[in-house]
């Protein structure tokens, strides 16, 4: 939509409007009413967004990351994602759990390592990282036989 200015001196200009033209206040009413990959996606337009979806506190049911020979998986319930995020970079994910501890809650943390992750470990950098959740339980399972 267009955005009307007037000023002192009667002059109008029109320009266009942006959702960051809206005051922090409405914008974070909208985020909070958002599921977490839509607010992932908001914060994708404007860097703006990061500290305002600060603001909004998220509760999950779960997370569960799985440990495998050449990736890591998240999932996160309730997410309208069908498919688990596959990240191949440990710090990457590290990175994106720790911003989303930040305003995140979680009832249940599971990490799963899977058969044939012999060189991989269940780092201590992850294991800080998930004690920085508010989270009532954590669990590790270990599915090498």
């Amino acid at each position: 939509g267009d955005l009307l200015e007037i000023f002192d001196d009667g002059t109008e200009k029109r320009g266009e409007t942006t959702f960051m033209d809206l005051p922090d206040e409405m914008s974070i009413k909208i985020i909070a009413n958002l599921d977490l990959p839509s607010q992932f996606k908001m914060r994708r337009v404007s860097r703006g967004f990061n500290e305002l979806q600060l603001c909004v506190k998220n509760m999950l049911q779960t997370i569960e990351i799985k440990i495998i020979p050449d990736r890591y998986e998240m999932s996160i319930n309730p997410c309208s994602r069908n498919s688990p995020w596959q990240c191949h970079n440990y710090d990457e994910l590290i990175q994106g759990l720790r911003r989303l501890a930040l305003n995140t809650s979680i009832n249940r943390i599971t990490i799963r390592e899977e058969l044939g992750t012999d060189h991989i470990m269940i780092e201590d950098c992850l294991m800080d990282t998930l004690f920085n959740f508010e989270a009532d339980e954590l669990i590790t399972w270990n599915d090498k036989k």
